[in-house]
């Protein structure tokens, strides 16, 4: 699951085609993939259905959906993370 959830999250920062937002994500990414060693085992269904959600409002070009869908994303991996640590 780790690795789908790379290859989502970098088909996503390079689809932005900004260099700087770009760089700023690989920076944090060391940190955001020890995090999800905590939480990734404890959402794998819901972490498919979420980045489901954002491919799917992306897709449509709905960047308020898109939105929407990214912050319960993060919001969601932020609660699981505060419970496991």
């Amino acid at each position: 699951m780790l690795i789908q959830e790379d290859l989502f999250q970098s088909i996503i920062y390079k689809s932005t085609k900004n260099s700087t937002l770009q760089n700023i994500l690989k920076n944090l990414r060391a940190t955001i993939g020890q995090c999800r060693l905590v939480t990734l085992p404890c959402l794998p269904n819901e972490t498919l259905s979420e980045h489901t959600n954002i491919y799917n409002a992306i897709n449509k070009k709905n960047l308020d959906l898109a939105e929407k869908a990214i912050q319960e994303h993060i919001e969601s991996f932020q609660t699981i993370l505060k419970e496991k640590l």
